[in-house]
């Protein structure tokens, strides 16, 4: 069996979604300090809510990834939640679920960067994005 996650040397490559995540787990910010610290200066950025939701794996929990190092916690993303702007989209690494917070909230960060091959084809129908194929 292929290892989903291949440690490179700056990043770990996810080969399911071909997306490459930060080997740093970054403290708990509000989202807008999450969106400054990837303003745009590297090619490292926040992950879309369809892109973290490709870490969960529901038959694990504490955390629910084998992605390393990930913090049974909250992890923003950078998808604005439709029917509030002052609230996004966050995955909790405990059990797996998604929901949205008020953006002035803390939670982990973990960058990514690429562009995804899979397309969520299970999208929630309150989100505002889509991740192309």
């Amino acid at each position: 069996m292929t290892e989903r996650f291949i440690k490179k040397q700056d990043h770990w490559l996810d080969t399911k979604t071909n997306l490459e995540w930060s080997v740093e787990n970054y403290d708990p910010m509000t989202w807008h300090e999450a969106i400054a610290k990837f303003d745009g200066s590297s090619d490292w950025r926040l992950p879309t809510i369809e892109e973290l939701n490709t870490l969960v794996d529901y038959s694990i929990y504490e955390p629910s990834t084998e992605l390393a190092d990930m913090i049974s916690s909250f992890y923003w993303s950078s998808t604005t939640y439709a029917y509030g702007t002052d609230y996004a989209w966050f995955v909790s690494f405990y059990v797996g679920y998604d929901s949205d917070y008020p953006k002035i909230g803390h939670n982990y960060v973990r960058a990514v960067r690429g562009e995804g091959r899979t397309k969520m084809t299970e999208l929630n129908p309150c989100l505002n994005t889509t991740l192309d194929p």
